[in-house]
């Protein structure tokens, strides 16, 4: 009854290789949601230094559409 590690390890593997490409499939979608949080951390860059440190009003004019759009593209 007891088993080593690698044994177990093993056997459990064999479960999962029917599943190999929904795993490869799902793996490539967390990069890409990854980089596009990237992206938009990147895109609200300049709303940032401009809006509140420097406090540029006409940049601020804009600040609840913006935080609105990025929101829904949330959900």
């Amino acid at each position: 009854m007891d088993q080593s590690t690698t044994q177990i390890y093993k056997r459990l593997i064999s479960y999962v290789g029917a599943y190999k490409s929904v795993a490869i499939v799902a793996i490539i979608g967390m990069i890409g949601y990854s980089g596009m949080d990237a992206l938009f951390i990147q895109l609200m860059k300049p709303f940032i230094d401009e809006g509140l440190n420097q406090r540029n009003n006409e940049v601020l004019k804009y600040a609840p559409c913006l935080l609105y759009t990025s929101d829904a593209a949330d959900e």
